[in-house]
């Protein structure tokens, strides 16, 4: 078990779930915010265990980062993965393997190298009704703080 300053577990092992004070004060410290790469959201994030608890993963510092409800979503519901690169820094990959930018993309890399024609005779046939129309999201149920 490793100590903070004032003596706070930083390292509970397998013995809790659920991610302690001085765990997640750590954490706060550490990421400032939700970890996903140009993500700014500072309020509302959760701890993460990279490695998932059900599946042995340890309640520490080391193996928990912070993310906003919707990159949490991503990693949970979508196939979205966080690894260690060779200088122990995490990255994220898209469902389809490609690594996310370190600071996220540029508006104009948002569009996928495989999506259909985007050219500007297709995109002027579009109506703005057509554009305007979203589907809507599901509801995360079953929210949890920690996983």
């Amino acid at each position: 078990m490793t100590d903070g300053v004032n003596g706070e577990p930083l390292d509970v092992g397998r013995k809790q779930r659920i991610v302690p004070v001085a765990i997640r004060r750590a954490l706060i410290a550490r990421d400032g915010g939700c970890s996903f790469p140009g993500c700014t959201r500072r309020h509302f994030v959760d701890a993460h265990h990279v490695r998932h608890w059900s599946q042995g993963g340890e309640t520490s510092l080391a193996n928990t980062l912070l993310l906003c409800s919707a990159h949490h979503r991503l990693v949970h519901e979508d196939g979205y993965t966080i690894h260690r690169d060779e200088r122990d820094r995490w990255y994220f990959r898209r469902p389809d393997g490609r690594a996310i930018p370190e600071h996220g993309y540029r508006p104009e890399d948002m569009h996928d190298d495989d999506a259909a024609d985007t050219s500007a005779e297709t995109a002027a046939h579009t109506s703005a009704e057509t554009r305007s129309v979203r589907e809507p999201r599901a509801r995360y149920r079953g929210v949890s703080r920690v996983c």
